[in-house]
């Protein structure tokens, strides 16, 4: 991807056989369904810069098993990382929200530790994550 890309668009890259993406350093957003499909992504890590990630950006990468977001990542999308195969994620610090069936039917997730910060899960949140063995939750938050 060139190094002055700031923002791929809702659906860009839906249903293509990507392995591997490197974003650029300036990326600021990715957009809704910008990923989803893309069966043979097995991770990603997405740069500092971005600060905003669509709904089910990265839904059905049904091979992705590691995600690492920004630090600075406040909101995890509704649908962001449904039926993928994560089996381990870092939530930043600084996340605030998980949106609605964000991780639902992710086979793989075992364990997921929801920072301190976090205030909100939406429903179905982890829904159908089957191997799902122990959820840490912050001490304060709303659910809806």
């Amino acid at each position: 991807m060139p190094e002055n890309l700031t923002y791929i668009g809702d659906y860009a890259f839906e249903e293509c056989d990507i392995e591997s993406m490197d974003f650029p350093e300036r990326l600021t957003y990715i957009g809704a369904y910008a990923f989803r499909n893309n069966e043979h992504l097995k991770s990603v890590v997405i740069p500092e810069s971005v600060s905003n990630i669509g709904e089910g950006a990265f839904s059905g990468c049904t091979k992705l098993k590691k995600v690492k977001l920004p630090d600075n990542f406040q909101v995890i999308s509704d649908y962001m990382f449904s039926n993928c195969n994560i089996k381990k994620i870092s939530l930043p610090e600084g996340l605030t929200a998980i949106g609605r069936n964000a991780f639902e039917n992710n086979t793989g997730l075992k364990s997921i530790v929801i920072p301190e910060k976090v205030s909100y899960i939406g429903e179905y949140a982890l829904s159908g994550c089957e191997k799902l063995e122990k959820v840490s939750l912050p001490d304060e938050m709303t659910s809806g």
